[in-house]
């Protein structure tokens, strides 16, 4: 017990490393408590980890299930939030692995957003300065979470379609990024009207009703089904952190806020937002590129992660260099 809470002190993992490899003793306590160990100092040494934690919890489980899903036309899961924090399941060896090259992506994406010559020329005002202060670990990790927790969602109609056959063709026309292999002519695989009176049928597509009309009632009751665990999960945590933070003498809520935690709520919503707006900008697609790629393609030691975007919603390997200074004006492969 001793010798397990002295590894949970230490100030890294390299430290960790090295106390490991110390002697049998210590090897044998690091084997034994790994979890624990793991658990300790990723909280205190790494930005947003649990964050990080539950993004590559479900990315990793999602990557496996939605390629096994393209064969076998199943859509992913639905996730219980809870479930992938680190609090309920302590991490393993090989999960903290993921983490840290998830840690890297993002720290390629911070680089781009603050520093590099393609990042956005109006990133200004209060939530960008939230950002730069500390959240932009957070809000990138949420919104990495939002892509694989929210797939089956967006895909629905896309299986749905596959199972019945086709649909009139609209899965030829838009599933051919995600099932190319089915579709012989991709060239004339064009949306037609049809096809969006179909994916209507599907709740997430339906934004532009009136909340009052009877479809609109429908699709809100919908909504709490395939978006409220995520939507609740993340404003009850914000709300959490709002009554946490050391309160300042003499502050002053805004008027629309019922009571102090909704601040937190709508801050915590409002960060992922700036996050979307600034994250798919900074990818370029393999196909699309000319010349090769960035120059850093041509370097060694590049690290790859795979990932689920929002709003893309399939599962994309991303090539990132080793130091995020080759990322001054180029993007992500």
């Amino acid at each position: 017990e001793i010798s397990s809470r002295i590894f949970e002190y230490c100030d890294d993992f390299t430290d960790v490393s090295a106390l490991a490899s110390a002697c049998k003793h210590t090897h044998r306590v690091w084997v034994t408590s790994q979890p624990t160990i793991i658990w300790s100092v990723g909280r205190s040494q790494i930005r947003s980890f649990d964050d990080a934690l539950m993004a590559m919890k479900k990315q990793v489980r999602a990557t496996a299930i939605v390629l096994k899903s393209y064969q076998a036309g199943s859509l992913p899961p639905a996730v219980v939030m809870n479930s992938l924090s680190g609090a309920s399941k302590l991490p393993h060896l090989a999960e903290l692995k993921e983490v840290l090259s998830m840690q890297h992506l993002v720290r390629c994406i911070e680089y781009m957003y603050f520093s590099s010559t393609t990042r956005h020329q109006d990133s200004e005002g209060n939530l960008f300065q939230d950002l730069k202060f500390g959240n932009f670990y957070r809000a990138i990790y949420r919104l990495l979470l939002a892509g694989a927790v929210l797939a089956r969602a967006y895909m629905e109609p896309l299986f749905r379609a596959r199972e019945e056959g086709g649909k009139g063709s609209f899965f030829l026309r838009c599933g051919t990024d995600y099932w190319a292999e089915d579709v012989e002519d991709i060239a004339d695989a064009y949306p037609m009207e049809e096809d969006f009176a179909y994916i209507r049928q599907s709740p997430v597509f339906n934004y532009d009703l009136s909340d009052w009309s009877e479809v609109g009632q429908w699709r809100n009751r919908k909504y709490e089904t395939c978006l409220g665990p995520f939507a609740s999960w993340i404003i009850d945590d914000g709300r959490k952190r709002e009554q946490e933070k050391p309160r300042q003498s003499g502050g002053m809520e805004p008027e629309w806020a019922e009571n102090t935690a909704d601040v937190g709520a709508v801050r915590e919503l409002m960060l992922l937002l700036v996050a979307y707006d600034h994250f798919n900008n900074k990818f370029q697609n393999e196909h699309t590129r000319n010349f090769g790629g960035g120059p850093y393609m041509q370097k060694p030691g590049n690290r790859t992660v795979s990932i689920v975007r929002f709003g893309i919603f399939q599962i994309e390997e991303i090539t990132m260099p080793a130091a995020v200074e080759d990322l001054q004006d180029t993007y992500l492969l």
